[in-house]
């Protein structure tokens, strides 16, 4: 028996490229700065700055996302560092992703590593966002009223292969 599995790769688009390397270089430059400000590491507030900045950064990274599998159940965005799993049963509607002016990051990254995180607009309300180009973004709603925008190559093709397994 053959699986039909589709995978398509998540990119960068061009705001993502340039606000990850200024951002980057702005935390180098200030973590080493603030480093070597201080002498020993009494100062508590400092160091918690230094200790917070790579963590930060860390928590980006791993919430990279790399690729999206669509299989005979399931819907996988595979992150950097782990994976999130949709059940196709789950899903009730997939679109294109327009963004909106009204769009507000609650929790997460707004282009540093890619679009990560939490995010709530007055259209569609609270969503999980794992977009490394805007413009290739779909919106996914799901049963229990979860809300999800994704983002990879050939997002139609993904549109239509879920609304074909959803139908």
């Amino acid at each position: 028996m053959i699986m039909n599995r589709l995978i398509k790769k998540v990119e960068w688009g061009l705001s993502v490229k340039v606000i990850t390397v200024i951002v980057l270089v702005i935390l180098i430059i200030g973590e080493y700065f603030l480093i070597h400000s201080m002498l020993d590491f009494t100062n508590w507030i400092l160091s918690i700055i230094v200790f917070a900045i790579p963590v930060l950064c860390i928590y980006c990274i791993c919430n990279i996302p790399r690729f999206i599998e669509i299989n005979e159940k399931e819907l996988v965005l595979k992150k950097l560092w782990g994976k999130l799993i949709i059940d196709i049963d789950t899903i009730t509607d997939v679109e294109c992703y327009k963004p909106n002016k009204s769009d507000l990051r609650l929790f997460g990254s707004s282009g540093f590593f890619g679009y990560t995180g939490l995010f709530w607009n007055a259209d569609i309300g609270k969503y999980r966002v794992y977009i490394g180009n805007i413009s290739q973004a779909f919106l996914i709603h799901t049963e229990c009223n979860k809300i999800y925008v994704f983002s990879c190559t050939d997002r139609n093709l993904v549109i239509n292969a879920i609304k074909n397994k959803i139908q």
